[in-house]
């Protein structure tokens, strides 16, 4: 239970890392947008129309905005400087100088398209409960500015003013641009819950995927063991003599029998004997065991590169025949898969050449190939 817990909590953090490294790059981008934006809009505001008092307002507005992001992006050239303070610091300092900027320009003029630039970042963040807040105090207070011009309460003096706009066209502007504020805002969590879950996926089947890898290995080790278990011992004819050669160690195991390592009696040569044992009191396995001995004959006059050269062919009792042949020394294709998990495309096409070139030479001398498989 400690190790789940632990594994959960690791995971979490995993999850807040990725996603504090999104919210910095994001930061960076959007504080570099709010800094060429109003800069743009300084430049022309000379030649826009409206009070000289209102336009000194929107220049004060823009460069506070601009200033204020241009701040934000120096102090977060170090990443763990991004904190959730400056987060909403920024946040309500954007709002507060949004809505004179809006007025300023003109409460229905484009102006309000910075807000809804804002709810694709301030939105989206990881804190959600002030990005909800910093968002919906931006929609509340353009709400109430709409509403007051609307109502006449509150002059439209803005550069880009709406006086003599008919009433309903003012009074749809106070409703539908607020609704499209809001489903930005609901647009903008739902996707941040999105990418929360998917990050979180990702980090789960990434560490599933290194757990496996594990397992894997530990199982690739245990099949090695297995496969070399008894090995280099002696086997149950160990001492036996195959015909001229003296059977040794085991060195190999499959399912219906052994192979030994040999020596010649006479001149010392190694071999490798290969024991089957079948069943002859079936019919079946008389007519497997006539075939062995068949084929091992004809083995015996193969001599072709790509297939180990039979030296010998005959039997150690009656139900058990053998097959002395070439010892090689090195790992099977089965060895050479498991270490190497990817192999060039050459090696490949050079490997399939030499074996599709001894099953050719086998099956032109008459001998089938009934188990072709990596180890053998």
């Amino acid at each position: 239970m400690d190790r789940l817990r632990r594994s959960q909590a690791t995971s979490k953090q995993e999850v807040n890392s990725a996603l504090a490294e999104e919210e910095v790059a994001r930061a960076r981008a959007w504080a570099t947008c709010m800094v060429i934006l109003p800069s743009i809009a300084v430049v022309f505001s000379p030649w826009m129309p409206g009070l000289p008092m209102i336009k000194v307002g929107f220049v004060v507005s823009a460069l506070s905005y601009a200033g204020a992001a241009g701040l934000v992006y120096w102090w977060i050239r170090d990443p763990r400087r991004y904190t959730a303070g400056v987060f909403r610091l920024w946040g309500y300092s954007s709002v507060a100088m949004t809505v004179p900027l809006q007025y300023c320009l003109g409460a229905f003029s484009p102006t309000p398209l910075i807000v809804t630039l804002g709810l694709s970042f301030f939105g989206y963040g990881r804190d959600n409960r002030h990005s909800v807040l910093i968002s919906g105090t931006a929609i509340i207070l353009y709400l109430a500015m709409s509403l007051l011009i609307t109502g006449g309460v509150v002059p439209d003096l803005g550069m880009l003013s709406s006086e003599g706009a008919p009433i309903v066209m003012l009074a749809f502007f106070s409703v539908m641009v607020p609704l499209v504020f809001v489903f930005g805002l609901f647009f903008s969590r739902v996707s941040h819950r999105a990418l929360v879950k998917a990050v979180t996926q990702a980090m789960v089947a990434q560490r599933l995927a290194g757990e496996r890898e594990g397992q894997l290995f530990e199982a690739e080790r245990d099949l090695e063991a297995a496969l070399n278990a008894g090995a280099g011992r002696e086997g149950r004819y160990s001492g036996f003599s195959a015909g001229p050669y003296k059977l040794g160690a085991v060195i190999g195991r499959g399912a219906m029998g052994e192979v030994y390592a040999a020596s010649h009696v006479n001149d010392g040569s190694g071999a490798a004997v290969k024991l089957v044992r079948f069943d002859v009191e079936e019919r079946q396995g008389e007519e497997r065991l006539r075939r062995f001995l068949r084929e091992g004959e004809i083995g015996v006059n193969l001599d072709v590169p790509n297939v180990v050269r039979v030296y010998e062919v005959g039997q150690l009792t009656h139900d058990v025949p053998y097959l002395a042949m070439e010892l090689l020394i090195g790992d099977d294709l089965r060895a050479v898969l498991r270490r190497e998990r990817k192999m060039a495309l050459a090696t490949c096409v050079e490997f399939c050449a030499q074996v599709s070139a001894g099953l050719d030479a086998a099956h032109r001398a008459g001998i089938v190939h009934r188990d072709i498989k990596p180890q053998n």
